[in-house]
C-alpha cells in the first residue's frame, strides 16, 4: 500500500467499522440516527470499492471489511 494512500484507506475502515457497530446496536440511536448510519455506511462502503476499481491495493481484503 501507498504511503499516500494508506491513511484515507484507514480512516474509511476506522468509519465504517464504527458505523458497523451504531448499526449492530440501533437500540442506542433513535430511528433518524439510525437511518443517516445506514446511508453514510452505504457511501463509505462504495468509496471503498471505487478506490479498489481504481487500482489501488484491495482494503477491503487488506482490513477484513466485507
Amino acid at each position: 500500500m501507498t504511503q499516500g494512500y494508506e491513511a484515507p484507506a484507514r480512516q474509511l475502515i476506522s468509519h465504517i467499522a464504527e458505523l458497523q457497530s451504531r448499526l449492530a446496536h440501533p437500540h442506542h440511536w433513535t430511528e433518524g440516527e439510525n437511518i443517516k448510519n445506514a446511508e453514510k455506511l452505504r457511501q463509505l462502503e462504495f468509496e471503498l470499492r471505487r478506490r479498489q476499481a481504481m487500482g489501488e491495493e484491495n482494503p477491503i481484503e487488506t482490513y477484513g471489511i466485507k
